[in-house]
């Protein structure tokens, strides 16, 4: 699901920066590339990591559970790879409903300031 707005070609570090982002959310503020490009998929992967990290915990807690807490973190992982891809291509691919609770998540959690430009 492409996202709506303006559909500009992403330069060569941004698509570098985004798919770096797509992995592990923290990188393109560290290397200075925090456009809107990039933080598409920092908010994204920020949800993504966030559910892995829940999965792992509730199959510590309950044994019965942590084969399928495995296999959806190994689907998550299958994710992030397919957005790092989309990302180095220089799209803005948004996961059906992903990113739209990212946004809310981060909302909540109160971290708006480290997913924005300024």
């Amino acid at each position: 699901m492409d996202t709506p707005g303006p559909n500009k070609q992403a330069n060569s570090q941004e698509q570098i920066a985004g798919a770096l982002g797509a992995f592990l959310f923290v990188i393109p503020p560290i290397m200075g590339q925090k456009t809107e490009f990039t933080l598409f998929y920092m908010r994204q992967n920020f949800l993504i990591i966030l559910c892995m990290m829940i999965f792992v915990i509730i199959g510590k807690l309950i044994s019965f559970f942590a084969t399928v807490m495995t296999l959806l973190n190994i689907l998550l992982f299958f994710l992030i790879l397919f957005l790092m891809w989309k990302a180095y291509s220089g799209e803005k691919f948004a996961v059906p409903y992903l990113y739209d609770m990212s946004i809310k998540v981060i909302k909540i959690l109160k971290l708006d300031g480290f997913f924005s430009t300024k």
